[in-house]
């Protein structure tokens, strides 16, 4: 294979790669949200852990969305404007992920009283091992 076609179907692969990648974390947002809706009494470890898990899925959809900006056109038979088309639909997906995570985010975020008790809890946790 000529070094031109290798280059051609490395960026060609690297959309498709992307583009598996938003569909394999759309699966994880959604199965984050499933077991939250079915979890009624959420305590509050479980709510900080899920909070922090809400927190790197929103980090890892903000890094693939500015990795899929960043992707040039593949020199293949398709036009720009197909590529372009199919790039902002990924983008939309990824913007509506990260919107609803941010709403699922503002209902884990701990007031207040929460952080004192975790604060609190961990002293104790730390002068009882010590």
């Amino acid at each position: 294979m000529s070094r031109n076609k290798v280059e051609k179907s490395k960026k060609k692969g690297s959309f498709q790669q992307v583009r598996k990648r938003v569909n394999s974390i759309s699966r994880r947002v959604d199965e984050f949200y499933t077991r939250l809706d079915g979890s009624s009494s959420i305590t509050s470890p479980e709510r900080k852990d899920s909070y922090n898990d809400c927190d790197k899925l929103k980090t890892e959809i903000e890094s693939l969305s500015s990795e899929l900006s960043s992707l040039p056109k593949a020199d293949d038979d398709g036009s720009l404007q197909d590529f372009n088309e199919q790039k902002r639909k990924e983008q939309q997906k990824l913007e509506n992920l990260k919107s609803k995570l941010d709403k699922i985010s503002e209902q884990l975020e701990p007031d207040e009283v929460e952080e004192d008790y975790f604060r609190y809890d961990s002293f104790i946790h730390v002068c009882i091992l010590s």
